[in-house]
């Protein structure tokens, strides 16, 4: 069954049918569930944001990783800043705080930018990996089903105007670089 794509002028019919909109599209982040910290063997892995745009159901997720330069465990700080700061919980150059994602709750609103991401998965086996995409056949000999989703790109400042369309790409404005040197 083929992703049904919503671009901009368009509505989706209330369906069960699972919805990608296309790279570039802007729109508004509805948290679903608590942001929720991930743990493994009592020591925190990563925190995950569900939620929706304009009908597509989409996930953040943050890891926790440990740096190649110092060994130190912890969250890459842009990443974390850059969401607390749309979703209001954090103004340009207050501190970083990963804690505060938790804060995060169901209800909660936020502009971002979306992409898409792409995998494949066997019709035989089940497997799903983003590796086999560009192959035509699994390990296992199955045939491999495209498909895709949406991820978060980039978050946007609390206060943008989401237009629900891909933005073209080219130049960035004044603003949207500095976004991007402070996060």
């Amino acid at each position: 069954m083929p992703t049904q794509v919503v671009d901009f002028g368009e509505q989706a019919e209330h369906v069960d049918e699972f919805i990608t909109h296309p790279e570039g599209y802007e729109g508004v982040f509805v948290v679903s569930q608590d942001a929720k910290k991930k743990e493994r063997d009592d020591d925190v892995i990563g925190v995950e944001i569900v939620g929706s745009v304009d009908g597509a159901n989409v996930r953040e997720y943050m890891a926790r990783y440990r740096d190649k330069d110092t060994g130190k465990m912890g969250f890459a700080a842009f990443r974390v800043g850059g969401v607390l700061t749309a979703f209001g919980l954090r103004k340009h150059g207050d501190l970083v705080n990963p804690t505060k994602l938790l804060d995060i709750r169901k209800g909660m609103r936020a502009p971002c930018k979306l992409k898409i991401h792409a995998y494949g998965k066997c019709k035989s086996c089940g497997r799903a990996d983003a590796d086999l995409v560009e192959q035509d056949k699994c390990r296992c000999g199955g045939v491999i089903d495209r498909r895709e989703r949406n991820e978060v790109d980039r978050w946007l400042e609390p206060d943008a105007q989401v237009s629900g369309a891909p933005k073209a790409a080219g130049r960035q404005t004044e603003t949207e670089a500095s976004n991007d040197a402070w996060g």
